[in-house]
């Protein structure tokens, strides 16, 4: 009886995947290097928000990460 609590105990407690959805808003930011489009995007990414910055404007009209 109890091997069979224990079990159901065990198998009860798996972990289910949470699906993040992002708008599309372009407010590029860097995050490690890398240029995504917003924020939600680089946490999608498994960034964590101290690690995001906004990326810094170039003459062409374009955005950079800085270096």
């Amino acid at each position: 009886m109890r091997i069979l609590l224990l079990s159901l105990l065990i198998l009860s407690c798996t972990k289910t995947n949470v699906e993040i959805y992002c708008n599309k808003i372009y407010a590029p930011v860097c995050a490690n290097g890398t240029l995504y489009n917003n924020s939600c995007l680089a946490e999608k990414a498994g960034h964590k928000n101290e690690d995001i910055e906004l990326a810094i404007e170039i003459v062409k009209g374009g955005y950079k990460c800085k270096t």
